[in-house]
């Protein structure tokens, strides 16, 4: 598997996992009281009306796997949602 493949694997589970632990697999819930229909993370808007208040951020001395990797999720969430997110 390539480094960005993992990088943006770990970003994809990392955001599965921001604001909940069921997510992640460490909640504690009797499966026959989980809801099927209840989503389990609120959404996340990254853009609204072709605006967003994100940023992709790297750091200054990103290797070339972290700036690629950031180019990959800013172009993939262009084609998602129609808006370009600043890096």
């Amino acid at each position: 598997m390539k480094k960005t493949t993992r990088i943006l694997s770990f970003l994809l589970s990392l955001i599965l996992c921001i604001g909940t632990f069921s997510a992640c697999g460490t909640d504690t819930k009797d499966p026959a009281d989980i809801d099927v229909n209840e989503p389990i993370i609120a959404p996340i808007v990254i853009a609204d009306d072709g605006l967003t208040d994100y940023v992709i951020v790297r750091g200054e001395n990103a290797y070339i796997t972290e700036v690629t990797a950031s180019a990959e999720l800013q172009s993939y969430i262009k084609q998602i949602s129609g808006v370009e997110i600043p890096s």
